[in-house]
């Protein structure tokens, strides 16, 4: 399949198989990421991250298989949303439990 697209920067962006690819891999880095925070730190908030993750990747995989039915691909984007939000408040509690260590 290759390359398309002129100038190749495009192909990171604009190739189906290119982005798809990129977007997996994102994918099990950020799971990596955030099952080795779960594994550091044990704490229940951490684990509802894992929990959320995993819904997430249930939820990509149902949208591919269902070759992108709108319903699945839009829950797909809400969990993407609550994931960073969800992370954010783990950030933030942790942050202010180390400071006043």
């Amino acid at each position: 399949e290759g390359w398309i697209f002129v100038p190749k920067i495009r192909n990171l962006f604009e190739h189906a198989a290119t982005v798809q690819f990129i977007h997996r891999w994102m994918a099990f880095a950020v799971f990596g990421a955030v099952l080795w925070q779960w594994l550091r730190t044990r704490k229940s908030d951490t684990r509802m991250v894992v929990y959320i993750m995993l819904i997430q990747i249930a939820l990509g995989i149902a949208t591919l298989l269902s070759v992108v039915a709108v319903p699945l691909a839009s829950a797909h984007q809400f969990t993407a949303i609550l994931l960073v939000l969800y992370q954010v408040r783990v950030i933030a509690s942790q942050s202010a439990t180390s400071e006043h260590l």
